[in-house]
């Protein structure tokens, strides 16, 4: 999915849920992390093409034209949430954590769906075991 349509998906759900909120604070939470897990795809970007842009199509347009060879995209991973979901859990048990965690769930599940690589390729050590090769990533 694109950055807009991750904002609008993800400031639709927060207006939506925020009637039923008693920490309004949660909300901004979960919108944040709805919106910049995405941080790792500037990651991947600066690694292949050797400097960072502002422009958010040109960006969007490398990895939409399967231009990136690796994806890493660290922060899209299934692993890496159920490990902070836990941490959360068992140290903290932050509304604000779970707010948080929420937003990224939604994020990849609507990645997931909508985007052209396989639904296993947001499993980190899916795409270890693939050696983050992007080709091998895609659907089939």
């Amino acid at each position: 999915m694109t950055f807009k349509q991750h904002l609008s998906l993800t400031t639709g759900l927060t207006l939506l849920t925020l009637p039923f909120l008693e920490d309004r604070l949660c909300a901004l939470f979960f919108w944040f992390g709805g919106i910049f897990i995405d941080v790792d795809h500037c990651v991947d970007y600066v690694r292949e093409r050797g400097r960072f842009t502002f422009n958010l199509s040109a960006m969007e347009g490398f990895f939409f034209n399967l231009q990136v060879k690796k994806l890493y995209c660290v922060l899209h991973s299934y692993e890496l949430l159920v490990a902070l979901w836990c941490i959360n859990f068992f140290f903290f048990h932050s509304s604000y954590g779970y707010s948080l965690l929420v937003g990224c769930v939604v994020h990849l599940v609507a990645d997931s769906i909508y985007n052209p690589v396989h639904w296993k390729s947001y499993f980190f050590f899916y795409r270890l075991k693939h050696e983050f090769a992007l080709e091998k990533l895609l659907q089939k």
